[in-house]
């Protein structure tokens, strides 16, 4: 983006300094200074930008919650669209009539240390053809529509508007601020949730600009010698109390404020205002992002269980009523889970075990008296495709020894890798849905599972840490088989190991994969093992 930009910013095609499409302008060391007296003034505009977050999150809920029962067909959202077009387009060009014409901004309108500041008697450069016509509409020569300039320019501009301008202080200043806070309020709270990308970020910018600047404008009115920051300079605190009001995060706002700065000046000001806006926020409802995630229900798991289900245990809340296959499985059972169930996955339990579990007189019972072992779980794309590609290749029974029909792994691609393959899609005969098909190729035997007595607390970490999305609960007394300890895994299994570190070695899982899904002995994945291997030797030595 640099480059393209610069054969229009520069002479020099190529330069690559340019900070970006949207900063704050310059802010320069002899305007950076602040001392211990303004920290209350920030912590003000913290608790202002907190109230102001709380109350932009709550009539965002109110309006999505309208909007989810009301706004439910293309047709509406885009009525919703263009009134809100028309309605913004209508203030815009209307507000400006509120105020009396003002004299020309001087700003100091610099995207980057090296270009010079705007003098007080630099001419005015409109950053709209619709200013300058607006100004000769409403004001007379050499005055102009103040609000005119911020609501109808660029969004950059009116920030460096807001955060540079050098007027001195006058009642129209106190007007076009608080004006254009409730103007960019509104318009934040009714633009954000449409069908159109209009962001977040610009819109709070905006508002808590104006809403600094008018902190700023009345304590440059009403004492003078309190502060020795420009009001512009109470602009940024506002602009980043309101984000941190709204998005109830402290830590990327901190350094994405600072880095449109280009001034690390006003780092504790800005750190401390997002804090205490955040606090603040808390105190009343969650943040914009939590509130739209509960509101659309998706499972996001917060970074600890809430307190009230602290006590819980895997066994209070997992499912269970299973859906399983055995590893082998006749078709039309596996059409059947597919076509009347969602689940995205289902273990997968031995099929000799589940037929010595059932009752030997014939009677109805249930299959599950013995607790058949469990070898795994195998998702539901991969039924899918297992279906679909070994119909096309005319599968047979299982038999033993290795099956040449056995699947790869490049089958199971993802639909942006290969073709879609639906549950729908798979038809079958009468005959094909008695097949039976072999899955143990397919199952993932190192399926991460948990006791069922496990904590809440340990299960959420679980699924946070590893992202999983299934999770196996077996009995509290599983039959141990070893225990692994932090040496070994830094320095145990060296005898499964070919000599040289070269490849692993297993002798009975060898014999079991089938030749189709060995690797060869001069394919890149095993030479590519033993080059590492001989490099982690040879730095060992």
């Amino acid at each position: 983006l640099n480059i393209l930009l610069s054969s229009r910013r520069t002479d020099h095609f190529g330069a690559l300094s340019h900070p970006g499409l949207i900063t704050f302008g310059a802010f320069l060391p002899s305007d950076s200074d602040w001392d211990l007296r303004e920290l209350p003034i920030f912590v003000g505009l913290g608790v202002a930008g907190g109230l102001v977050g709380a109350a932009f999150v709550s009539l965002s809920r109110r309006l999505t919650v309208w909007r989810l029962r009301a706004v439910v067909t293309a047709r509406r959202r885009v009525c919703e669209v263009l009134a809100v077009t028309l309605l913004t387009t209508f203030f815009a060009f209307s507000l400006p009539l509120l105020l009396p014409c003002a004299d020309h901004f001087a700003t100091r309108n610099s995207t980057s240390h090296s270009e010079a500041p705007w003098r007080p008697e630099a001419p005015f450069e409109a950053p709209n053809p619709l200013v300058p016509a607006l100004d000769e509409l409403l004001c007379p020569a050499g005055r102009h529509a103040g609000l005119g300039e911020i609501t109808l320019g660029p969004h950059e501009h009116a920030i460096k508007v807001l955060f540079h301008s050098t007027t001195k202080p006058a009642p129209v200043n106190l007007g076009i601020s608080a004006i254009y806070a409730l103007f960019s309020f509104a318009l934040g709270v009714l633009t954000y949730g449409l069908p159109v990308p209009s962001g977040l970020f610009v819109p709070a910018i905006m508002a808590g600009g104006a809403t600094g600047r008018l902190f700023g404008e009345l304590l440059s009115i009403y004492a003078p010698g309190y502060s020795t920051s420009p009001p512009g300079n109470f602009a940024l605190i506002g602009a980043a109390a309101v984000l941190g009001g709204v998005c109830r995060m402290t830590i990327s706002i901190t350094v994405i404020v600072v880095e449109c700065t280009t001034n690390i000046s006003y780092l504790l000001p800005i750190a401390l205002t997002i804090m205490v806006a955040k606090l603040v926020g808390d105190l009343f409802n969650e943040g914009i992002y939590d509130m739209h995630i509960r509101l659309k229900r998706y499972p996001m798991l917060p970074e600890e269980p809430p307190h009230e289900r602290e006590r819980l245990q895997a066994k209070h809340v997992m499912a269970t009523s299973i859906k399983s296959v055995c590893d082998v499985e006749r078709v039309g059972k596996i059409i059947d889970l597919l076509n009347t169930t969602t689940h995205h996955g289902f273990p997968v339990i031995a099929s000799s075990q589940l037929q010595r579990a059932r009752p030997a007189d014939g009677n109805q019972g249930t299959p599950f008296q013995r607790k058949p072992r469990v070898l795994g779980i195998v998702l539901r794309e991969q039924l899918v495709t297992i279906l679909a590609k070994l119909k096309a290749h005319n599968w047979r029974a299982p038999s033993p020894g290795p099956d040449p029909h056995a699947l790869a792994a490049d089958d199971f691609l993802r639909p942006w890798f290969n073709e879609a393959v639906s549950a729908d899609s798979v038809r079958m005969s009468a005959d094909e849905l008695e097949r039976r098909i072999d899955l143990r190729p397919y199952i993932n035997e190192a399926a991460v599972v948990t006791a069922q007595n496990s904590s809440l607390r340990r299960v959420s970490a679980l699924f946070r840490s590893l992202g999983l999305r299934h999770l196996l609960v077996v009995e509290s007394c599983p039959t141990i088989v070893g225990v692994v300890t932090r040496k070994d895994l830094l320095m145990g299994g060296e005898e499964f190991l070919l000599p040289g570190g070269d490849c692993w070695r297993d002798d009975e899982a060898e014999e079991d994969v089938p030749a189709l899904h060995r690797a060869p002995a001069s394919s890149p994945a095993r030479l590519w093992h033993s080059a590492l291997s001989r490099i982690t030797s040879s730095r060992r030595s």
